[in-house]
């Protein structure tokens, strides 16, 4: 892997203001201020970096700079001493708190902006959680690890279904998102609010590691849905386009937790810091999530090691979701998680077997990191080129998307639809849609296609969600056919399609309305008109979430 790649000195330069702020002004320790640029801002050195750059400039804590008049003029015979104080008596001396599990207050620093404020108390917020979850005396509220995943409490193994089905569900409206039909959308994310409703009913400190391991992905997810948002003009005459879907959702948890437990309790703090970023600095929600993403991992990672399967799979979501995955990736950070991975792939296969939850998952999240870093060395997965893949001794790309795909797959087949398990289908989803829509669409046109018919005829048989896929997999497959010279084509997998569209029960409202047209041009103008007042609807919902989170 080789040694770590020194910073850049511009890099440096662009945090020094903030290192003299924090270091000088403020007075914080060196191992607050280390702590505090890795967690608020993702600037990560070593503490012998930092002393060699703090002498550099000539940040000295009972020298401030040595550019300051006072310390010009200061005569060089008398030496500045520091006066002697007299060691605490017994009573007086601190006593350490060995619970790890006690609340913390975020400590308040006097100069820091309002961001950087929110951050802190996410970091002390989120400490307290995940070392409460494992340091609890009762067993029936006390999580524990192997090296392959975390066991719940065994009164709440239902609870992770719960978030699974949630983060499925938020998964399944971006994609519905991206084909206009505003009527199954509106359907579908009201179904999403009644959800996360009911959830909101379960919310307990024993389960907020479960809150903490699927917020963070439902948030992400959640901004990258393709929507007609509410536009405001900011302070600076500049439009702003606002997704209110993610603050809303914090909103209703932060409320329901703040009813029960107070408005001081760990998780609840969390989407009040959330809330304050949002309302304060809209544009900046996204880099909040992926910080407060980023010190979970971290956190999870001090107690249950780095090779632990599920730090692993969320290291590689996270940076597959992050803005910044080239940093992790040219770090030589990819290369030691990839490792990891195939370390801990070979475990799970011959602790719970190949096609398991446990070993799926981590096969998935390994064909991630390798999607991640092809990606970046490709410059754009456009510019790679696959082959046809292998399903033995997998090393392209290609080859392990197969492998999880196949995984997935046999799960599925073994399992009733309405029973399909939640991370199989997340895997085959990730697979089938790699391989046929980013891989072979242009490559291998006719592979593309077999891949989709077999994944529409496998999860049409599934829940909700999985009806929702398996209508974006027609229609991809319509796509396909269609730019064929004989449209004839397509006109089977058309039908197969508005079949599929028409199942979920949340969606056949709108295809049940009362037809009032006749002919040819009175259909599609009544299409038409359908279409545009669930697309006006949509767009009125929106601005009454935004409304409700009283920006101003």
């Amino acid at each position: 892997m080789g040694r770590r790649p020194r910073i850049p000195e511009e890099e440096w330069e662009k945090w020094k203001e903030t290192i003299e702020r924090i270091y000088m002004v403020e007075q914080q320790t060196l191992k607050l201020l280390i702590q505090g640029m890795a967690n608020t801002h993702g600037f990560i050195a070593t503490e012998k970096e930092y002393r060699i750059r703090l002498e550099k400039w000539g940040f000295r804590k009972n020298n401030t700079q040595g550019s300051s008049s006072s310390t010009a003029d200061r005569d060089s015979d008398h030496a500045r001493r520091r006066a002697a104080q007299a060691l605490p008596s017994n009573g007086q001396r601190l006593i350490l708190d060995l619970q790890p599990y006690r609340h913390q207050l975020s400590p308040e620093f006097r100069w820091s902006d309002d961001l950087e404020q929110q951050l802190w108390k996410m970091q002390i917020a989120i400490d307290t959680i995940i070392k409460g979850s494992f340091g609890s005396a009762n067993e029936d509220k006390k999580w524990t690890s192997d090296k392959i995943t975390l066991t719940v409490p065994s009164t709440e193994l239902n609870h992770s279904r719960r978030w699974q089905h949630l983060n499925s569900q938020c998964a399944a409206f971006v994609a519905l998102s991206g084909v206009g039909l505003y009527a199954q959308l509106r359907a579908a994310l009201e179904q999403l609010k009644q959800d996360v409703k009911g959830l909101n009913m379960s919310l307990k400190p024993k389960t907020f590691l479960f809150q903490l391991i699927y917020m963070w992905r439902m948030c992400l997810e959640l901004l990258k849905a393709r929507l007609h948002l509410p536009r405001v003009q900011t302070a600076d005459q500049s439009n702003l386009s606002l997704n209110p879907l993610v603050p809303t959702f914090l909103g209703q948890w932060e409320k329901h937790l703040a009813e029960s437990l107070g408005s001081r309790d760990p998780t609840c703090e969390i989407m009040a810091a959330l809330l304050t970023i949002f309302r304060r600095s809209p544009e900046r929600l996204k880099m909040g999530l992926e910080r407060g993403y980023c010190m979970t991992i971290k956190g999870l990672e001090r107690i249950v090691g780095s090779n632990n399967g599920i730090v692993l799979r969320m290291w590689s979501h996270y940076i597959k979701s992050s803005s910044e995955e080239d940093m992790f990736i040219e770090g030589g950070q990819g290369d030691k998680l990839s490792k990891m991975f195939r370390h801990i792939s070979l475990h799970a296969d011959q602790s719970y077997g190949p096609c398991s939850p446990e070993a799926i998952s981590i096969s998935h999240g390994y064909t991630e990191m390798i999607l991640t870093k092809t990606t970046i060395d490709a410059g754009n997965l456009n510019s790679y080129h696959p082959v046809l893949p292998r399903a033995s001794n997998p090393t392209r790309l290609e080859d392990f998307a197969v492998e999880v795909r196949q995984r997935a797959k046999s799960s599925l087949e073994a399992s009733s639809g309405l029973d399909y398990d939640l991370v199989a289908v997340e895997a085959y989803i990730f697979s089938t849609e790699l391989l046929a829509k980013r891989l072979y669409q242009r490559a291998n046109p006719l592979f593309s296609l077999e891949l989709l018919d077999e994944a529409i005829d496998l999860l049409k048989h599934g829940n909700t969600e999985c009806l929702i896929w398996a209508a974006m997999f027609s229609k991809t497959r319509v796509r396909l056919l269609g730019n064929k010279k004989d449209p004839k084509r397509c006109n089977p997998e058309k039908n197969r399609m508005v079949e599929i569209r028409a199942r979920p029960p949340m969606i056949r409202p709108a295809y049940h309305q009362p037809f009032d047209w006749v002919g040819t041009s009175g259909l599609t103008r009544f299409l038409r008109e359908r279409r545009q007042t669930a697309r006006d609807e949509m767009i009125e919902d929106l601005w009454s979430m935004l409304d409700d989170l009283k920006l101003s």
